[in-house]
């Protein structure tokens, strides 16, 4: 009975032993369990966090690109507006300076205007001063040497004008008037007698149509300018009348006489010399009109210029269209007690 319980006893240690282990065992189990699933979550959690601070740091740059798009795109506005504004006080400026510019060009406009008015009423006074000398006085006698070389077309137009212009005026408030031409051109000479223009009610427009139809017929040339020649021949011609009205030799050209005498300096010093003799000869009204149409600053200019001042009314010039006003100013000049 007793070996029984004992065995019984023994049964019941051993179960139970084995219900500890196996406790123990199931006890372990869950641990392990626990340990892995804790291990498992951490590994998870760090995953997790790994992700969101790499997003994080995704979102950061782009936040900062952003930042750094934006500030450049304000930089280049603030650029862009300064660069206009620039412009724009630019264009003012220059507006304002356009503005002073024009301002000036006005006053300026202005000043020449009133100096030109001044000009054309002191121009005024001398045609009327002339007019009047013109009409105390009794006879004109012209005589004009052309140079007809091939560098005169213009001049040839202007004198073909102020010819046409004197006979339509001068006949009418002269008791007399004489036109005579040189015309040259290498050694020859083409020359229309000093004879009397009348008006056209008097011989029904002959003596004008005679002077008219020589100038029209001129035309310029190449060759030489004999210009010594011309001027000695129209001197003798006007010396030929035995009259004294007021006589008025008008050169035109634009070379000297070195063209014909090879820069022969005596030749050209005789010639002025003689033509000055001419002027002032006592008892005689001459002038003499010098019309340069050539190169400025040259000697043939300045030859051009001392015949325009041998005497006191002698004139000069290089305005081709001031012909007609150069011929009367230097005509009439002088007193009204004069022929």
């Amino acid at each position: 009975m007793r070996s029984r319980e004992k065995r019984k006893r023994m049964q019941n240690d051993a179960t139970g032993f084995g219900d500890l282990m196996m406790n123990c065992v199931l006890i372990f189990l869950l641990l392990l369990f626990i340990f892995m699933v804790n291990q498992g979550v951490r590994a998870m959690a760090t995953k997790v966090d790994q992700e969101l601070l790499q997003n994080l740091m995704v979102m950061q740059q782009a936040s900062l690109d952003d930042a750094a798009s934006r500030a450049a795109q304000m930089s280049s506005q603030r650029d862009g507006e300064r660069e206009r504004t620039a412009a724009e006080l630019l264009a003012m400026l220059e507006s304002l300076q356009a503005a002073e510019d024009a301002q000036q060009q006005t006053n300026d406009a202005l000043a020449n205007s009133e100096s030109q008015l001044r000009d054309k009423d002191k121009e005024i006074n001398e045609l009327q001063s002339i007019i009047s000398k013109a009409r105390a006085a009794k006879s004109l006698r012209i005589d004009i040497c052309l140079d007809c070389t091939g560098s005169m077309s213009e001049a040839i137009l202007s004198l073909q004008s102020t010819i046409a212009s004197l006979m339509r005026t001068l006949p009418h408030v002269l008791s007399e008037v004489s036109i005579g031409i040189v015309a040259y051109r290498d050694l020859k000479l083409v020359e229309l007698p000093i004879e009397p223009v009348l008006p056209d009610k008097d011989d029904n427009g002959v003596s004008i149509k005679r002077v008219q139809n020589l100038v029209d017929r001129l035309d310029a040339a190449g060759g030489t300018a004999n210009i010594e020649a011309a001027v000695r021949s129209s001197m003798t011609r006007m010396r030929a009348f035995p009259d004294a009205p007021r006589e008025c030799l008008v050169v035109i050209g634009d070379v000297s006489t070195h063209e014909v005498s090879g820069k022969d300096q005596v030749v050209e010093d005789t010639l002025l010399d003689d033509v000055r003799t001419w002027a002032r000869e006592s008892g005689k009204h001459r002038r003499v009109v010098a019309l340069y149409t050539g190169s400025a600053g040259t000697a043939d200019e300045s030859f051009f210029q001392q015949l325009g001042q041998s005497n006191e009314h002698s004139t000069f010039s290089t305005q081709d269209s001031q012909l007609f006003e150069l011929i009367l100013k230097a005509a009439f000049a002088g007193g009204d007690d004069q022929p």
